[in-house]
């Protein structure tokens, strides 16, 4: 969860030092319509509402991206939840966040695969779309 494929890079040799073979798994919310609106919100309020926990933060953190999130947590520090919502934007969720055509969205899931991940589990945004229609949308061609 909340990684992105450019990620695997700092957490890969972790993983295969901790338990080699282990199957790496990424889960990522995904939405195959061109910029919805109802996703983005859906992401945002996610967003808002984890980031600001203690764990969350030091996970991207360690990442490297606490300069990205920083608005979040100083939003959520002074504001709480709503003013960390407001404070999210485009690039935050474009990183954790698939949602585009749908061979845009088949790509950034290859893009997880290529990274490292062993298994990506797909998880429709079903306030964006119905989860059936997702499936038929993302499915090879």
């Amino acid at each position: 969860n909340n990684i992105a494929p450019e990620d695997m890079a700092r957490i890969l040799p972790h993983v295969r030092k901790a338990q080699t073979g282990a199957e790496v798994v990424a889960r990522v919310y995904v939405s195959p319509v061109e910029r919805s609106e109802t996703f983005r919100n859906v992401a945002a309020a996610s967003l808002a509402a984890y980031f600001p926990v203690p764990t969350y933060r030091k996970h991207q953190e360690w990442l490297g991206h606490g300069e990205l999130y920083a608005p979040i947590w100083e939003a959520a520090a002074k504001g709480g939840y709503y003013a960390a919502r407001e404070a999210v934007t485009d690039a935050m969720i474009d990183r954790l966040y698939i949602n585009g055509s749908p061979e845009f969205c088949r790509q950034r899931i290859q893009d997880y695969l290529d990274a490292g991940v062993d298994t990506v589990i797909v998880s429709p945004v079903e306030e964006a779309l119905d989860p059936r229609e997702t499936a038929r949308l993302l499915a090879p061609r």
